[in-house]
């Protein structure tokens, strides 16, 4: 089981790479790379862990990760962005749902996408992308150490 969003940021990022053609992507990344992506693009960022008393000597763990999907750079015409940029995150949580359990290490049923929020992200030289956050959450379980 996992016990850390690293090992969930690193199994979904594993998962996308891996998908990445299917679902229309042509670049993942991991959010505190320098990235120059070209669109559209996954950005994966590890998001807040919970720990709290589940019963003798085990933690319940609640993992939260956070999906950008960038879809395009704002320069470009609205029509050349279309709905296909909601598809692709679409896609991506679909493939996330097809399995709750990332694998068998968190608890089954309860790895999903809990939201999807389209907006514009401020890249780290101003340029704004069209972009989709995905927020996904799992459960695990931890022994006392």
């Amino acid at each position: 089981m996992f016990s850390s969003n690293l090992e969930a940021l690193d199994y979904i990022y594993n998962l996308l790479t891996a998908q990445k053609v299917a679902l229309g992507l042509k670049s993942v990344w991991y959010a505190d790379d320098e990235w120059a992506a070209p669109y559209p693009a996954a950005v994966l960022a590890p998001g807040g862990l919970l720990r709290v008393p589940y019963s003798t000597k085990t933690f319940q763990v609640a993992l939260t990760i956070t999906i950008f999907i960038m879809h395009a750079n704002l320069s470009v015409d609205h029509r050349t962005r279309t709905r296909a940029d909601l598809q692709t995150a679409t896609d991506v949580s679909n493939l996330l749902h097809s399995d709750k359990s990332l694998g068998g290490n968190i608890i089954s049923g309860t790895g999903f996408i809990a939201s999807e929020t389209p907006g514009v992200t401020n890249r780290p030289k101003g340029q704004n992308v069209i972009s989709t956050s995905l927020v996904w959450n799992g459960e695990s379980r931890q022994q006392f150490v």
